[in-house]
């Protein structure tokens, strides 16, 4: 699944590993002048490092993906506040999306081509995903793992003959079956939680602004009360109330 060693994609490279907006420092001619927060930063070949940083990617949509140059809806001026606000909330993400890549094709053309790299964002799930069992969760990397098995062909790093050997790794139907119904489970659950992130404004690294603080909090025990309220068993009002992602914590305890 590595690139050949004289390939540019093995190369060792360092990377921010928390590129945001609180992290860059910008002058008053808006030159970056310092970066800040480098802990927990690694030396990694270059296609496990590629990515666009999660504040300015938008995987997921179809026009981002395709690299289509974002542009506002042409009845923009026909819709209601809230779909103008709607759209041009998905209009920001294209457009951070789309001129991320653009600054990349001019200033990192290397970057920009393992960014293309066939299945590099999936090789790079699955390592990150390699460490998610310590999280407690298991389910995501043997999801990958069964990918990995459904794509080996094209995955896995042909020897100096052209063959490629068979994939080390293989599980039954009945395990394929459980693993997908799980996996998708969990999906939906991250799903929600990040419709939830958005309702609160809750950002990427997980907090709140602070003038937004008392609304957020005020909000969040309504929706935890709403959901406890519709718990279809014990059990689950139990698992809510003892699991609900967005609890205060008392740092001192």
């Amino acid at each position: 699944m590595c690139p050949g060693e004289d390939s540019f994609l093995s190369r060792p490279v360092i990377r921010h590993p928390d590129l945001n907006p609180n992290n860059i420092f910008v002058s008053d001619s808006f030159d970056i002048v310092g970066l800040i927060d480098w802990q927990h930063c690694s030396i990694l070949p270059l296609f496990l490092q590629s990515g666009i940083p999660a504040y300015f990617q938008n995987y997921g949509d179809d026009d981002s993906e395709s690299i289509v140059k974002p542009e506002l809806p042409e009845n923009f001026n026909d819709l209601d506040e809230q779909q103008q606000g709607i759209a041009l909330e998905v209009f920001q993400k294209r457009q951070l999306h789309y001129y991320y890549l653009a600054a990349t094709v001019k200033h990192n053309q290397t970057h920009f081509d393992a960014l293309w790299e066939d299945f590099g964002m999936f090789k790079q799930r699955l390592f990150d995903h390699a460490s998610s069992p310590w999280e407690g969760d298991n389910v995501t990397l043997k999801a990958d793992l069964i990918e990995a098995t459904e794509t080996w062909p094209k995955i896995a790093t042909p020897a100096a003959d052209g063959t490629i050997s068979p994939c080390p790794i293989s599980y039954s139907r009945e395990e394929v079956a459980e693993c997908l119904r799980l996996y998708r489970k969990v999906r939906e659950i991250d799903e929600q939680e990040e419709k939830l992130k958005e309702i609160l404004g809750v950002g990427h690294d997980g907090w709140v602004p602070n003038e937004r603080h008392e609304e957020s909090k005020a909000l969040n025990a309504k929706m935890k009360a709403y959901a406890l309220e519709f718990a279809e068993s014990d059990f689950e009002r139990q698992m809510l109330d003892r699991h609900w992602p967005f609890d205060d914590q008392d740092e001192q305890e």
